[in-house]
């Protein structure tokens, strides 16, 4: 029965989208921007923006690319659905569509850094991280200044897994020095201490990570995990918070 109202769903929002790229085709330039971006803002509202249904914010902006194939960030939005799915390939092409329309957008390298890592393309990785430092997050955030800890904590899990703890280290202390108390990238040094040798320093900054992570609320969480299921924020903080206290019994 859930299947076959799913089902209608989708044929009625189908029937939606033929009728109004019908229409689309004998209304102005105008018309056809404030309808795709009504089908965008649907994607978004269901991708965390009001409701949580994957399968309902890939149709909508599906529908939107539909009605404008050159449009931007759907392909983005795309990929960063499949890549919470779990679904690396399909993620991977949609960002690299994304990066074929702008290739200057630097959150659509971010993405796609998380993907080969995920995939164990650590060189790749690497790269599409780097590459941000180059480019910014996107055309609207010129410097990593005003957001973007992630990168740099997730390059350092890049060069974790490569075994550069030294750049690790490095990485870390970079991001630190413009997102002081993350308890991230606290724990990113914390790894690279520790892999170093350096127990001491690694101990202590473990416990500051520590501090820092019980301080966290669900809306910390929730801007640190933006396209991960509501229900599940409380899981990730404690999580973090688990994971700090796992690595400090690491230290010798």
């Amino acid at each position: 029965m859930k299947k076959g109202f799913l089902d209608k769903k989708k044929i009625v929002l189908l029937v939606l989208l033929a009728l109004a790229g019908g229409f689309l085709f004998f209304q102005g330039t105008e018309m056809r921007r404030e309808i795709t971006n009504y089908a965008m803002g649907k994607g978004s509202y269901y991708f965390n923006g009001g409701a949580y249904n994957l399968t309902a914010a890939k149709r909508w902006y599906r529908g939107a690319l539909w009605m404008n194939s050159s449009l931007p960030l759907a392909h983005y939005q795309l990929s960063r659905i499949y890549f919470v799915e779990g679904r690396m390939e399909e993620a991977f092409q949609e960002v690299n569509k994304e990066l074929a329309k702008r290739p200057s957008f630097g959150r659509a390298y971010y993405m796609r850094g998380l993907i080969e890592g995920f995939r164990k393309n650590l060189d790749a990785a690497e790269a599409d991280f780097k590459k941000i430092f180059e480019v910014g997050l996107d055309e609207y955030t010129p410097s990593l200044d005003a957001g973007g800890w992630a990168v740099y904590n997730d390059l350092s899990w890049v060069q974790f897994q490569k075994g550069e703890y030294g750049e690790m280290e490095k990485t870390a202390r970079e991001g630190l020095r413009k997102y002081p108390h993350n308890p991230w990238l606290l724990n990113s040094l914390g790894l690279g201490l520790m892999n170093l040798k350096k127990n001491k320093e690694a101990k202590a900054t473990f416990e500051d990570a520590l501090r820092r992570a019980e301080m966290l609320s669900a809306e910390d969480v929730r801007r640190a995990y933006p396209g991960n299921d509501p229900a599940g924020w409380e899981d990730k903080r404690r999580a973090i918070i688990r994971q700090i206290r796992f690595n400090q019994t690491l230290v010798r």
